[in-house]
């Protein structure tokens, strides 16, 4: 027989609808079979809630879930990235982290994750959690010596591990233009086509990764010299952040994550490649003092963006709802809609997920967001943001 669970909240916010007022959703089996205004009396009341399409946090590194604070200094840029090396841990502590970035991505209500990985960890809790997602299996190597090392592991890193859920698939992250050979990026994303395997990779982060492959010069020189890593000019054919946008539209999919520094014409190409997706993170962006980000500018092109808190290296928790209050602060000028779609909808998209979570005959993976249970608001867009 099939097994049928009815849910009530004070709003639910179909994926194809208008919000709905005192409606149920029912699931069965798994799969969101009904959403209704009748009342159904053996539904669980939820009370003073809004039930989403899932939240996905579509950048997230867990392994640092362990600490209590973001790492300081968030300036310059690769002094933290120095504190940061410095706080990496050992395989006993990283399972502790992973484990509790997990229960805190549970407990508040997310239901899918880009995770960026740096050991085999992540995927296997991942896959013993009900999290959905990507585990991005990251990748360094600046040298043409150690980029020569790791272009013969980039095929196992996708296939060593497989999981054991359809909707939890492994990628790569090559890291950043500033710590990946322009050879170990090729490399990676010829498996990705092979594999069909999604991408993520952190770009346009500042303007001293501009600085870097453009001229070879500023503050990442100063950091790469200092950790005796400088490569010499291995950014002879790649010089500007375009150019490893054409090089990510060549993979199955891409995350440009961040996207801090987009420049006019970067969006513009971006919006000619829908495979790749910007992911951005408000929180962390504002802890590291950066200049406005362009998300209107990404919005009114059409590229899709999702959200992500990134870790807890540079933001206080992993609340992706904070980030949506976040940027409603922010950008008043984004339509409330398009918001909760930065939160749920594109990360699916991005993440090339099976299902949002609020598709009648697809896969349930909603959100439960707590509304003032005192207020008289009718609007059920200013209800929920507040």
């Amino acid at each position: 027989m099939p097994t049928e669970t009815a849910y009530r909240a004070r709003w639910v916010f179909p994926t194809a609808s208008e919000p709905l007022a005192d409606a149920t959703i029912i699931v069965t089996d798994g799969l969101l079979t009904d959403v209704t205004t009748h009342d159904i009396p053996e539904a669980e009341d939820l009370g003073s809630v809004a039930i989403l399409p899932g939240l996905v946090n579509a950048h997230v590194h867990l392994e640092f879930s362990g600490l209590d604070r973001p790492i300081e200094p968030s300036l310059p840029f690769t002094d933290w990235i120095r504190a940061v090396i410095r706080s990496r841990q050992s395989e006993e502590s990283r399972e502790a982290s992973l484990a509790k970035g997990i229960e805190e991505v549970i407990q508040t209500h997310t239901t899918a994750v880009g995770e960026i990985a740096t050991s085999p960890l992540s995927a296997h809790l991942l896959d013993k959690s009900n999290i959905s997602g990507v585990v991005f299996q990251e990748m360094i190597g600046i040298s043409k010596e150690i980029a020569r090392e790791k272009i013969g592991l980039v095929s196992d890193m996708l296939t060593t591990y497989q999981p054991n859920r359809a909707d939890l698939k492994i990628g790569l992250s090559p890291h950043a233009p500033y710590s990946v050979h322009p050879d170990l990026l090729r490399e990676i994303i010829r498996q990705s086509r092979a594999h069909q395997s999604p991408l993520a990779m952190h770009l346009a982060e500042n303007r001293a990764e501009r600085e870097l492959i453009g001229t070879c010069a500023g503050e990442f020189r100063s950091f790469l010299e200092v950790m005796n890593l400088w490569p010499g000019d291995v950014w002879a054919e790649m010089r500007t952040i375009n150019d490893y946008l054409r090089m990510l539209a060549e993979a199955d999919s891409a995350l440009i994550i961040h996207g801090n520094d987009l420049r006019s014409d970067e969006i513009d190409y971006l919006a000619t490649q829908p495979k790749l997706s910007v992911v951005y993170c408000p929180r962390t962006h504002a802890y590291f003092q950066h200049p406005p980000h362009p998300l209107p500018q990404l919005l009114e092109a059409g590229i899709n963006v999702a959200l992500g808190t990134d870790g807890r290296s540079s933001n206080p928790d992993l609340n992706l709802w904070r980030e949506v209050l976040h940027i409603r602060k922010t950008f008043p000028q984004i339509p409330p809609p398009e918001i909760l779609k930065l939160a749920t909808t594109n990360g699916t998209r991005a993440l090339e997920l099976p299902s949002d979570g609020l598709t009648i005959d697809q896969p349930a993976r909603w959100s439960s967001v707590p509304l003032a249970s005192q207020s008289s608001e009718t609007d059920p867009w200013r209800l929920l943001f507040g």
